[in-house]
């Protein structure tokens, strides 16, 4: 939001799944996110993207449709 208002805290990071589970990125929520995919730390990566409106719309439309919506609907950017 440009007029500086929002939901969170400016500076909050997120952890983002690619079916869309958002936890705060404290490091007990992401290792539960890791324990539950069974994955590894390695497995994970960072990545700071902007997106746009369209982009965030093709991002809602790819969650009704599929369980990896992040990697569909932004895999270009990523």
């Amino acid at each position: 939001m440009t007029d500086g208002s929002g939901f969170v805290k400016r500076g909050t990071k997120f952890t983002v799944t690619d079916d869309l589970i958002v936890t705060a990125k404290k490091s007990n929520s992401t290792f539960s996110i890791l324990k539950k995919l069974k994955g590894q730390a390695d497995d994970m990566e960072v990545q700071v993207i902007s997106i746009s409106s369209a982009e965030a719309l093709n991002l809602l439309k790819a969650s009704l449709v599929t369980c990896s919506a992040l990697s569909s609907a932004l895999g270009v950017c990523l």
